[in-house]
């Protein structure tokens, strides 16, 4: 009875800590995925902000 018992809380310990695992995993790629949205937006932000500004230096050059 007691290594019946032993075997079932050390199954429910695996269980648990590979739960543990696989959720830390899901986060950490959830995490990357996050990360690397947030800097493609900002490396349109910051092409968007250059063609603007390149756009403003032409009109200025058309009028000098």
């Amino acid at each position: 009875m007691r290594l019946c018992r032993h075997r079932s809380i050390s199954l429910e310990f695996n269980v648990l800590q590979t739960g543990s695992s696989n959720l830390t995993l899901a986060d950490s790629n959830e995490e990357a995925a996050n990360s690397q949205a947030l800097s493609t937006r900002q490396s349109i932000a910051i092409s968007a902000l250059s063609l603007a500004n390149q756009s403003q230096q032409s009109v200025l050059q058309l009028l000098r």
